[in-house]
């Protein structure tokens, strides 16, 4: 019975509560602590229990905003006259794992109470909201495990920790890598449209899945298009893989591809093109998954998007270390907020895109890359690079204004552009305009391109040289579906 009794008195949630009121000198120096009691005890109003405690708590707050500290058992019995008196508990041992423990157990009844208010309680399956309790019902089951101690170890083998756990991608372009580092974070990719985003954007997503990072393995992409099927990238990849022919007649033109252009060698050329992209992804460990508006059906919400790509994750047992939107005005179809102007709308979602790429994937982490359209005094000032390449070129946020959170919430910013003479002499122009650990150029980066073949120069300096007989149907008949390719 003693056990027992000393169990409810140090464990009982109620009792933690009566403790910290008698403890509250403890927390004149963190008042946020009560506050936050507080805040859920007067949120808590369905709980019999805990909400007899709501008064206390409020009052200890008003005490403290007054005299800078908490009052003691004494004020509270004398200012509560109308029967309520705080339980005196003079012997009880006190920690601030108890304000843990209760700070948990008030989190835990009001999930209960706001799950019971709208699910609970309804006439009606609201299947949008089981989603959403299903997410916090996660996040508190995270947040509820204990805190790690940092030992002295932990400082001393930090670095060791951070490199196992770094994650930056290289872009596979040398020139590239060197003035901008390893992409991490949210990026954003700004450019007028048909200046060449998608482009570079399939080309970063070739490059990272087949070429074999620092570590020794090519990286798991997913790209998401809004903008082209899933067979136009596709053929973009294989017009990539063949750009690295040394025979130009044997390469295969991304236009031929989708305007169904091929002669009958061509489709054989295309199907061994395929297999030996295939063939490179299998041999770097890599992976690119390729998703259309077709198979985003069904997402109404940021919240549904975002669910879908863990969904598809965890079926492939793959996480992705590269995400691709293609483009981010694409999302404004989703619903947000009811009332909010669109622009309120996309910042929000960019804003839950930039907490997606800590949090994915049980705390995983991944890099996600926006493209988006700049804005018209943003092509004005890409207008002016392109004449002034010889002089000191200034591009600032503005080029992508329409919503601050592209600029704000990332880590790397890049405007893109390319001109009909550009284009003539192979050349794409890419301008930081916010990087993380490095400083910005005060020229644009002139990537070497090669435009009919939807490439950005990267590592593929090397011709792979494919059979230069036509293969035979026998030849390609047994291309491998399990190979690096969705």
């Amino acid at each position: 019975e003693k056990r027992m009794a000393d169990l409810d008195e140090k464990y009982y949630p109620h009792n933690i509560a009566w403790i910290v009121l008698n403890r509250l000198k403890e927390f004149n120096d963190k008042p946020e602590f009560i506050r936050e009691l507080n805040y859920r005890f007067n949120r808590l109003t369905t709980h019999t229990l805990y909400f007899k405690f709501a008064p206390f708590y409020e009052e200890a707050m008003k005490y403290f905003e007054k005299h800078n500290k908490f009052p003691d058992i004494k004020y509270f019995n004398e200012r509560f006259t109308d029967g309520r008196v705080m339980l005196e508990m003079t012997n009880a041992s006190f920690s601030i794992d108890m304000y843990d423990e209760l700070k948990k157990q008030l989190d835990y009844e009001l999930l209960i109470q706001d799950f019971n208010e709208r699910i609970g309680h309804s006439d009606h399956i609201d299947i949008q909201g089981c989603k959403e309790f299903g997410k916090k019902f996660a996040l508190f089951a995270e947040t509820g495990k204990p805190i790690p101690i940092d030992t002295k170890e932990d400082w001393l083998n930090s670095y060791e920790h951070f490199e196992q756990r770094y994650h930056g991608i290289s872009t596979g372009i040398p020139i590239l890598d060197e003035q901008i580092g390893k992409l991490g974070g949210l990026v954003t990719v700004a450019a007028p449209s048909g200046n060449g985003k998608s482009t570079f954007a399939l080309s970063l997503a070739y490059n990272i899945a087949t070429q074999k990072d620092d570590r020794g393995r090519g990286r798991n992409v997913l790209y998401i298009s809004y903008e082209m099927t899933k067979f136009q990238l596709q053929a973009n990849l294989v017009s990539i893989e063949s750009s690295f022919n040394s025979d130009i007649s044997k390469r295969l033109r991304a236009t031929d591809i989708k305007e169904n252009k091929l002669t009958e060698e061509q489709r054989l050329l295309f199907k061994e093109y395929m297999k030996n992209f295939m063939a490179k992804t299998n041999e770097s460990n890599g992976y690119i998954a390729l998703y259309d508006n077709t198979s985003m059906t069904g997402c109404s919400t940021i919240e549904d998007f975002m669910a879908k790509i863990e969904e598809y994750s965890a079926s492939l047992e793959r996480r992705f270390d590269v995400i691709f939107i293609d483009n981010v005005d694409s999302l404004k179809i989703l619903e947000g907020d009811r009332g909010q102007s669109e622009t309120d709308k996309m910042n929000s979602f960019i804003t839950k895109l930039d907490s997606f790429t800590k949090t994915y994937m049980d705390g995983y982490g991944t890099t996600i890359v926006l493209l988006s359209q700049t804005n018209r005094d943003g092509y004005k000032k890409l207008k002016a690079m392109e004449a002034n390449s010889s002089q000191e070129i200034t591009i600032d946020f503005t080029v992508i204004q329409q919503y601050s959170a592209s600029y704000e919430r990332a880590t790397t910013v890049l405007v893109l552009y390319s001109s009909a003479v550009m284009r003539a002499n192979n050349q794409l122009k890419l301008m930081p305009v916010k990087l993380r650990n490095k400083p910005l150029p005060r020229q644009p980066i002139n990537l070497a391109t090669k435009w009919e073949y939807s490439y950005v120069g990267g590592y593929g300096a090397s011709p792979i040289v494919i059979n230069s007989q036509i293969p035979s149907s026998d030849d390609i008949d047994d291309i491998d579906d399990d190979l690096s390719l969705d």
